[in-house]
């Protein structure tokens, strides 16, 4: 385990301590706890991020006039 020594804003300490009071836990806790959510918020970005760059991969690939004449492809020659 490591030791971090931070600097907060007066607003943010007297935040944790609220809360740290409110759920009788001390503040360290509520800060590991928070850090730990932060980090899993962006765990799931990154897949996120990563399985919309897989699924982007084949954009690009398809015909060049498919905007113009999506209701042929789709509904054939004559469009509704």
């Amino acid at each position: 385990m490591s030791i971090v020594t931070i600097e907060l804003q007066s607003k943010q300490y007297e935040a944790i301590m609220e809360i740290a009071s409110q759920e009788k836990k001390s503040e360290h806790q509520i800060c590991l706890e928070a850090i730990e959510e932060y980090l899993e918020r962006k765990e799931k970005l990154a897949k996120g991020r990563a399985a919309l760059l897989k699924l982007g991969k084949g954009l690009g690939k398809g015909p060049r006039e498919l905007a113009d004449k999506h209701d042929e492809y789709l509904y054939g020659k004559e469009p509704l």
